[in-house]
This record gives structure tokens, C-alpha cells and sequence, in this order.
């Protein structure tokens, strides 16, 4: 049985706003068309920790990858809205504790989820 974690349910919304940053250029020139293409060409550069803050300091949530290319980090921003970025990080901050993860394990789960999500369906493109 798969766990549901409620952090999930803004998943569609930073989709949307990753999207939003596409077509988007590497400082090599390599252009990524959409959100499958730039994961499909790109790499973690190192394992990401999710530095969670009090929830009313509402802080910038990146995403970094490094291009298959030229090897340069580029960043993706999770452009919510102020209200759903506190949402968001008061239910991963939930989820953490009522599933006994620690953050960084959390992390690489909702990361995992966003990346599934994305290149599974075709909002994407």
C-alpha cells in the first residue's frame, strides 16, 4: 500500500510553476523546451537537504540540478504564492513527524514524487 502524504496534494500547483520557467537556457547555450527535458538532461549535483525554517519566515524553496552538458548548476524556483509556500512547508513539516522521516529522507520522497509526477504526464510540454 502507497503512503499519501498531505504535503502532495500541492504537487499540480509547483508544477505549474516550474513550468512556468520553460523554455529556460543553461549559461552553455543548452536550452531545455520543458520541465521532462531539463530532467532528463540534467543531474543532482549533490544530495539536497530541505532547511525548514519557522513557517512565518517564508524563504525561497530551489530546486538545483547540473546540466548533462557543461556540468553548471542551474536552479529552479518553486514559485508559489507566499500563502501556499507556507502551506507547503507546514505540511511537509506534518509529514515529517507523523511518519517518523527525517527531513532530508522526506525530501528526496516529495522530490521524487514532483519528478514522477512531471515526466508521467504530459502538463509538461
Amino acid at each position: 500500500m502507497t503512503k499519501t502524504y498531505k504535503s502532495f496534494h500541492l504537487i499540480d500547483k509547483i508544477i505549474k510553476s516550474i513550468n512556468s520557467q520553460f523554455p529556460k537556457k543553461c549559461s552553455c547555450g543548452k536550452l531545455f523546451k520543458n520541465y521532462k527535458e531539463f530532467i532528463d538532461n540534467t543531474t543532482l549535483p549533490a544530495p539536497q537537504s530541505l532547511q525548514l525554517f519557522d513557517c512565518s519566515d517564508i524563504h525561497e524553496i530551489l530546486s538545483l540540478r547540473n546540466c548533462k552538458t557543461c556540468n553548471s548548476t542551474i536552479a529552479l524556483r518553486c514559485m508559489l504564492d507566499d500563502k501556499y509556500k507556507k502551506s507547503l512547508l507546514e505540511l511537509i513539516k506534518n509529514d515529517v513527524v507523523l511518519n517518523n522521516l527525517e527531513e532530508d529522507e522526506f525530501l528526496q520522497i516529495f522530490r521524487n514524487e514532483v519528478i514522477k509526477y512531471a515526466t508521467k504526464n504530459d502538463e509538461s510540454k
